[in-house]
């Protein structure tokens, strides 16, 4: 079994970073080590795509950096069928071509619906600030 974990983590973006608004995003820990999940924007910022994205948790990733909290939020999954779920949902949602939007088409409202799609329960925000926090995109 494997833990997921959920986290926020500060803005790095000089425009909004001042704004109290958190990055929500998701660690899913397995054999294999950590993966992160969430989304972003493109190049830019208002008017860019919104773009779900999974990579390996690493020293040098974004979502290790101003971490505000990360906790575990589900302690005995399946990463497999988690793994599977957040895969097949993140092309869903890149496949919409939605505009990213800091304050209700983000990476909270990506969070909320990898968690959703996998027939995850959805906990309270991990942290204030998380703009889009319970909103799915499907």
């Amino acid at each position: 079994m494997s833990i997921l974990y959920i986290g926020a983590r500060h803005l790095h973006l000089p425009v909004i970073s001042m704004l109290p608004i958190l990055h929500g995003f998701l660690v899913l820990e397995d054999e294999r080590g950590q993966t992160t999940f969430s989304g972003d924007h493109g190049r830019g910022l208002i008017g860019t795509p919104l773009l779900a994205y999974e990579a390996s948790y690493l020293l040098e990733h974004a979502d290790r950096r101003d971490v505000v909290v990360l906790q575990p939020a589900w302690t005995q999954i399946d990463a497999v069928v988690v793994l599977t779920s957040f895969r097949t949902t993140k092309a869903r949602i890149n496949a919409l071509g939605l505009t990213y939007n800091p304050l209700n088409c983000n990476c909270n409202t990506v969070v909320t619906t990898l968690v959703l799609q996998a027939g995850l329960e959805l906990p309270p925000p991990p942290a204030l600030f998380l703009p889009g926090w319970g909103r799915s995109i499907l």
